[in-house]
């Protein structure tokens, strides 16, 4: 009997030892890293980090500052193509990080909540300074697109270089958008912030600068989402991003990837005869 239950363990032992070495293989397979303190965090594929820079500032009244917190809490709830993380920095005299970037994707309801917590405290408007200390503190993972949303009526206060801190940003990668705030803006200051009138939007329709970030990064990694269609800037660039659902996207995506063309939604098969290989299964040789 005591010969049995041995058998049973060994067995048992030998089992759970076999999963265990196989599983970090299938996760590293699968694009996941455990190096942030043991988080799993998936850093391969279509990503987007976003970086909200909030002005609060003493130019920003109390009703357009919590009109600006509901339309960050709107664009939370628009519609997702791609996993993206949400970071939220509060510009004023001394820039201060509110939501880490990473510790919510977009869509979560803990970002709601956190960004309905953010208390307006007043002071210089400095969106250069805050800029750079967005560069210096937000940590966007390698291989995704970097973006940051500076959300501001454009009037500086004080000593500021927005012009060469946000041209930094872009050097150094990250694409900028300005949000204008209120009724009253600068747009020659939000233009600069932005690089591009493209990428300069009002604060009424949040799910429009979602959808031209999505058509932006479509554009820079070859995938779909860069026709401009559907949203509006205020430089009048429209972004197409809902012409397609994100299930034929896909589809479509890992087909071009594999050499087979996509038309109206079908796969468009080799004609008999022509050169074009087929994908290859997985593991055939």
């Amino acid at each position: 009997m005591m010969w049995k239950l041995w058998l049973v363990t060994s067995v048992l032992a030998v089992t759970t030892s076999g999963i265990r070495g196989y599983v970090p293989e299938l996760r590293s397979s699968l694009g996941f890293s455990s190096a942030d303190g043991g988080r799993e965090v998936r850093r391969s594929g279509p990503y987007i980090d976003i970086v909200l820079i909030l002005d609060d500032s003493s130019s920003i009244a109390p009703n357009v500052f919590h009109n600006t917190l509901a339309y960050l809490v709107k664009f939370n709830g628009c519609r997702t193509y791609f996993e993206t993380r949400i970071g939220v920095i509060v510009s004023n005299c001394a820039p201060r990080t509110e939501v880490p970037l990473g510790r919510f994707t977009m869509g979560d309801e803990g970002l709601t909540n956190a960004v309905g917590s953010i208390q307006r405290q007043g002071g210089l408007s400095r969106p250069g300074p805050t800029i750079r200390y967005m560069m210096d503190t937000s940590r966007f993972y390698d291989g995704v697109h970097p973006v940051a949303v500076v959300l501001t009526d454009g009037y500086i206060q004080g000593e500021d270089d927005h012009t060469a801190n946000a041209a930094a940003a872009r050097a150094a990668g990250i694409t900028m958008y300005s949000v204008g705030v209120g009724d009253r803006v600068d747009v020659g200051a939000l233009e600069d912030i932005a690089g591009d009138a493209s990428r300069l939007f009002d604060d009424t329709k949040p799910c429009d600068l979602y959808r031209k970030i999505t058509a932006d990064f479509g554009k820079d990694f070859r995938i779909y989402g860069g026709d401009d269609s559907d949203s509006s800037s205020i430089g009048d660039v429209r972004a197409r991003s809902e012409s397609e659902s994100p299930h034929n996207w896909y589809r479509r995506h890992r087909w071009e990837m594999s050499g087979l063309q996509w038309q109206q939604g079908r796969i468009q098969w080799p004609k008999p005869g022509s050169r074009q290989k087929l994908p290859r299964r997985r593991g055939q040789q």
